[in-house]
């Protein structure tokens, strides 16, 4: 996919330099692979980005959020598709 709704995010897991989890309402789920590594993301686990509108999509990008001395930004970097997810079984 494309996009997804911003006002359907209910969280977001970092799971390396270009790998993000967006948890969305009713037990969906997204992976997004960005293109490139994004220095500094899986060790800071934080980012901002800004939509247009309420999709975030491909075409947009992240902001890393250092931590420490107080928060700062990081490396910019380009989102790719959104890959629908089937949840891991409870165990």
């Amino acid at each position: 996919m494309n996009c997804i709704q911003t006002n359907q995010i209910r969280s977001t897991r970092v799971i390396d330099d270009s790998t993000i989890d967006f948890d969305m309402g009713g037990g969906r789920l997204f992976r997004n692979h960005l293109p490139n590594r994004c220095p500094g993301l899986n060790s800071n686990r934080a980012f901002s980005y800004s939509p247009t509108g309420n999709q975030l999509c491909n075409v947009h990008t992240i902001t890393v959020i250092q931590q420490g001395g107080g928060p700062s930004r990081g490396a910019t970097c380009g989102l790719g598709q959104f890959t629908p997810m089937q949840r891991a079984p409870a165990k």
